[in-house]
């Protein structure tokens, strides 16, 4: 039969998911909101500049 909390105690997961999950998380992601904001400050600044 199986032992779970046995199998719990020897997991360790792969080198490949753990660079990526720190890639993921160490990189700040664009919301839309984000996205929509640095639209309105490349319009606001080419009207400025015009």
């Amino acid at each position: 039969m199986l032992k779970f909390e046995e199998e719990l105690e020897n997991f360790k997961p792969l080198p490949e998911i753990e660079q990526t999950e720190k890639i993921i998380n160490d990189e700040p992601l664009a919301d839309v909101t984000d996205i929509l904001k640095s639209i309105v400050e490349m319009s606001a600044g080419d009207k400025k500049n015009s």
